[in-house]
């Protein structure tokens, strides 16, 4: 399993994973329990990584399967996700404080 390389702030997110493996996020800890990382809802497919609370939310949540596709895309909107890449972890030129 080969992820594509960290894009940088602010950059289309390519599916590294960095935020995911850094870290769970408020979500994956509200909602699933998971308290450290790396996120134990990351999924592996077709060259990088996704998140699993997203696409099948009944398997990390506990929601009916038949809600997978409403409550996923509920979750990334409040996540932000196709937003760009908001971890700065990665980055050391990178401040957010702006």
């Amino acid at each position: 399993m080969i992820a594509p390389e960290y894009p940088g702030f602010g950059s289309p997110c390519n599916g590294c994973g960095f935020c995911c493996a850094a870290e769970p996020c408020q979500i994956a800890r509200d909602i699933a329990g998971f308290t450290e990382g790396p996120c134990a809802a990351m999924e592996f497919e077709e060259g990088r990584f996704v998140c699993g609370i997203v696409k099948a939310p009944s398997r990390y949540i506990g929601t009916p399967d038949f809600g997978d596709a409403f409550i996923g895309a509920m979750i990334a909107q409040a996540l932000g996700i196709g937003m760009g890449c908001d971890s700065a972890i990665a980055d050391p030129d990178c401040s957010r404080e702006g």
